[in-house]
């Protein structure tokens, strides 16, 4: 499998090539990550990789991972990041709601336009499936028990973002029949997550 992780050098992406390559020891992992979050040594810490340019990527297929470092809106990249792949998992996002509140439009280009750019390259690359991380702020202050079938309410401008990518998905299955799936995750901890006391 030839797989693509966006923000694969933070925590759940750092996790997820851990247990990809630990399950299939000849797995091709190409993460792209522009390192705003996270850092060359938190991936590190899982894996050895090789840091490679958008314009010189290995062939596919090729064993082990590689870094590309890079923005989410870069076309271009996205497009030759997904060349072959066959999963691209998309975990990059600007996930600060107060941060959204204060620049939306930095908010909407990261999480709308970066998750249209890495739907284009699945499409065109044939892929199997896409992957997004979303959250559980595309729904506001709704009573619990939250569910799927709740109409979402965002009260900020990254849950109206996590929106947008979701109905994006709902939109290249449609057209495409890309096999898409959104992981509202609610919250996420673990080995080797930071906490704030």
């Amino acid at each position: 499998m030839n797989w693509v992780i966006t923000g694969g050098c933070g925590f759940i992406g750092v996790n997820l090539v851990e247990r990809l390559l630990r399950d299939d020891d000849r797995a091709s992992v190409r993460v792209v990550d522009d390192l705003s979050a996270s850092t060359r040594e938190d991936l590190g810490a899982v894996c050895s990789f090789r840091e490679v340019s958008a314009t010189d990527l290995p062939p596919a297929g090729t064993p082990g991972v590689d870094l590309v470092v890079g923005d989410v809106r870069d076309r271009d990249l996205s497009l030759r990041a997904t060349r072959d792949a066959d999963v691209v998992v998309h975990l990059a996002a600007c996930s600060e709601v107060l941060r959204s509140v204060q620049d939306p439009v930095t908010d909407c280009e990261i999480n709308v336009l970066g998750t249209l750019n890495y739907l284009l390259g699945a499409r065109d690359a044939g892929c199997s499936a896409f992957v997004l991380a979303s959250s559980v702020a595309t729904l506001g202050e709704q009573p619990p028990p939250v569910h799927e079938g709740q109409v979402p309410r965002p009260l900020s401008p990254y849950g109206a973002s996590k929106v947008a990518g979701e109905a994006y998905l709902h939109a290249f299955f449609a057209s495409y029949d890309l096999p898409t799936a959104a992981l509202p995750f609610p919250h996420v901890s673990g080995p080797s997550s930071v906490t704030n006391g």
